[in-house]
């Protein structure tokens, strides 16, 4: 029994002895002074409140900030922007309302100064476009009727003579050639316009005491068949009536006008222009 007792006091000894090297042992490892000499207690706890005060008065130093300091770079930063709006691509509202009226301004005064760069017109180009379009397209239709869709059913009018200028007592010698042949119940009426040089028209008749009128009239009605030729033109250029003339022939449908013109013309439309001149040769 005695020898129990001394081995379990020895053990007890043992024990204790260890548990006092780890504890030695750790604060050996853990806290070393500048010497190398380990820190433990009252020592320790200087050691520390030492560290807490020298983070406090010197946070900067390892990376850390106050919230005074914190706004103060938030404060310095926000008056380098507001300072230098342009430097950082930003603008107040003012300064946008503004370069809007600049730049509106600005495109107003480019666009009226170059309107065909950007296809635009102002309104008397456009009404002198469209004429110009009317008489091109107007034009063609009168040469080649069917290239506008106009039904010409082969009847045939053509004109002779007329040459390009004629001076004072020169002969004017202007003839119509027609050929047509059709049903009776598709007759047609021959048309002979003379244009004046003032633009005004003088339309042929069959009348000889009044062979022409300025009242739109055909030269011969209900036309079914015909293979002929007619004078429209013969005499002696006078003094005073110089100028542009055009002679125009066609066949339109019966008992028409030329309100719709396009839509009732049934041939071919035969054309003649020529100058007379007030000179003589």
């Amino acid at each position: 029994m005695k020898k129990q007792l001394i081995e379990l006091f020895f053990l007890s000894n043992l024990f204790c002895f260890v548990m006092v090297s780890l504890s030695t042992k750790a604060d050996t490892t853990l806290f070393l002074d500048d010497f190398g000499e380990p820190i433990t207690g009252k020592i320790k706890q200087e050691w520390f409140e030492k560290g807490e005060d020298h983070v406090i008065n010197a946070p900067a130093k390892h990376g850390l900030y106050t919230k005074i300091d914190s706004d103060k770079f938030f404060k310095n930063g926000r008056d380098e922007v507001l300072n230098n709006l342009k430097k950082y691509d930003l603008y107040t509202e003012r300064n946008i309302s503004d370069f809007a009226t600049i730049n509106i301004e600005n495109g107003k005064k480019e666009v009226l100064n170059n309107p065909q760069k950007y296809e635009l017109f102002d309104k008397n180009e456009l009404e002198s476009a469209i004429e110009e379009e009317k008489e091109f397209v107007i034009g063609r239709c009168q040469r080649n009727p069917t290239s506008c869709g106009i039904a010409v059913d082969g009847e045939v009018v053509s004109l002779t003579g007329g040459d390009h200028i004629y001076y004072v007592g020169d002969k004017i010698d202007i003839s119509m050639n027609v050929l047509i042949d059709r049903h009776h119940y598709k007759q047609v009426d021959l048309w002979v316009i003379v244009e004046l040089p003032d633009g005004s028209f003088f339309y042929m008749t069959e009348n000889i005491l009044n062979p022409f009128v300025s009242v739109p009239t055909s030269f011969r009605k209900s036309i079914q068949q015909v293979e002929d030729s007619y004078q429209i033109i013969k005499y002696e250029v006078p003094q005073g009536i110089g100028g542009d003339y055009s002679v125009y022939a066609f066949f339109n449908e019966e008992g028409s006008g030329l309100e719709h013109f396009f839509s009732t013309i049934r041939s071919n439309i035969a054309n003649i222009d020529f100058i007379i001149s007030n000179n003589n040769k």
